[in-house]
């Protein structure tokens, strides 16, 4: 099924995914993610982290 985009993560909706969502290597790299398969559920949680690894 299609998920919802994320408009705070600028994630276009083909990029999610039933099980999750598979972020661009870009975005992995900026933000320094190791992980390229989120579940939607804690999206919010990584965007946290990633700011707050940046800080």
């Amino acid at each position: 099924g299609a998920a919802p985009p994320y408009p705070e993560l600028r994630l276009p909706a083909a990029w999610m995914e039933d099980d999750g969502v598979v972020l661009p290597g870009s975005y992995l790299s900026t933000t320094g993610l190791a992980l390229a398969n989120l579940h939607p559920d804690h999206l919010v949680l990584v965007r946290a982290t990633a700011v707050g690894s940046a800080v």
